[in-house]
C-alpha cells in the first residue's frame, strides 16, 4: 500500500512539473521575442545615430544580451572575425539554425530574425532605418501574440498537469 501511495505521488509530481515545462515554453518565447527587440533598438541606435561599425556593435552587445542570443552573437562575431569573407547573412542563418534549440520561438519568429540578418549593414544608414522600422513591426506583432499565447496557454498547461497527475494518481490508487 505504501509503494503504491509513493508511486501515485510520483506519478502526480512528475506530471505537475510537465505540465510546468510546457508552459514555461510559452513564457520564455514572449522573454526570447523581447530581448531580440532589444538587440535590434541596439543596432538601431549604433548603425543609425552614431555610425558604429558592426564588429564593434557585437563587441559591445555580447557581454549585455541574454542567452541564447549572447552565445549566437559571440559565434557570429567570431566566424567574420576567422573567415573575414563570409558574407554575414550566411553565418547569421548558419548560426540560427545551429541554435534552434535553445530558441523557443515559432518559426514566424525565426523568419524574422533571418530577415534582420539578412537586411544587416547591406545598406546605407537611412535604409538601415527603414529595414529596422520594418524588424521592429514584425516583432511587435509578434510580441503580442506571444503575450496572449503566454496568457492564455501557462495557466492551461499548469492546470492540464495537475489534472493529469491527479486522474493517473486516482487510476493508480
Amino acid at each position: 500500500m505504501y509503494l503504491k501511495c509513493i508511486g501515485a505521488l510520483l506519478v502526480f509530481i512528475s506530471s505537475c512539473l510537465l505540465g510546468r515545462l510546457q508552459a514555461n515554453r510559452f513564457a520564455k518565447r514572449y522573454s526570447q521575442i523581447l530581448d531580440f527587440q532589444g538587440i535590434v533598438q541596439y543596432f538601431e541606435t549604433e548603425i543609425c545615430y552614431t555610425s558604429t561599425p558592426i564588429m564593434e556593435i557585437f563587441h559591445s552587445l555580447i557581454p549585455i544580451v541574454n542567452p541564447p542570443f549572447d552565445k549566437i552573437l559571440k559565434n557570429v562575431l567570431s566566424r567574420i572575425t576567422d573567415y573575414g569573407y563570409e558574407p554575414l547573412c550566411v553565418i547569421w542563418k548558419d548560426e540560427l539554425d545551429q541554435n534552434k534549440g535553445s530558441l523557443y520561438l515559432k518559426q514566424e519568429d525565426l523568419d524574422i530574425l533571418l530577415y534582420f540578418g539578412n537586411v544587416l549593414g547591406t545598406t546605407d544608414t537611412e535604409n538601415q532605418k527603414k529595414y529596422f522600422a520594418l524588424v521592429k513591426d514584425r516583432l511587435h506583432t509578434q510580441l503580442t501574440l506571444a503575450l496572449e499565447d503566454k496568457l492564455k496557454y501557462i495557466k492551461l498547461y499548469s492546470q492540464l498537469g495537475i489534472i493529469v497527475g491527479l486522474f493517473i494518481t486516482i487510476i493508480i490508487i
